[in-house]
């Protein structure tokens, strides 16, 4: 009872009526300027900050490229629960299953790469893998 879920796609395909509902929950008015973000901080897309709002093209672009079908598999394989729980489709895709396992195999040595890189960034070691793995 004190967790709005909200998808993603329901925020950009229907901002008004969205966010009206989570300041419904919140116990907040509502106010149209809500929407009025700058779209920026995109991964994929050059930041413009004179473009406000909520940029309905965003939703769903992952299915437009970026991801192979070996990588929609693997998120898809371990979000099972949660593409089951929000209804979402299962996006049906053919693996090549010689990268699938290649993947699973190097994950622990692409991990190790990535805590060393990041280690500067650590206060405490202990305490960071402590939150992580729980």
């Amino acid at each position: 009872p004190r967790v709005c879920t909200v998808r993603y796609e329901d925020l950009v395909h229907a901002p008004d009526e969205t966010v009206a509902r989570l300041c419904d929950f919140l116990g907040l008015d509502y106010e149209p300027a809500m929407l009025a973000v700058p779209q920026v901080g995109s991964s994929d897309a050059r930041d413009d900050t004179a473009d406000l709002g909520i940029n309905a093209s965003r939703a769903l672009r992952w299915k437009r490229g970026g991801l192979s079908s070996t990588e929609r598999y693997i998120a898809q394989a371990t979000n099972a629960d949660y593409i089951e729980a929000y209804r979402y489709e299962e996006d049906p895709v053919q693996p090549s299953w010689l990268k699938v396992t290649g993947a699973y195999a190097l994950a622990p040595v692409q991990l190790g790469v990535a805590l060393m890189a990041n280690l500067h960034r650590i206060r405490n070691l202990r305490e960071t893998l402590r939150r992580r793995l729980t």
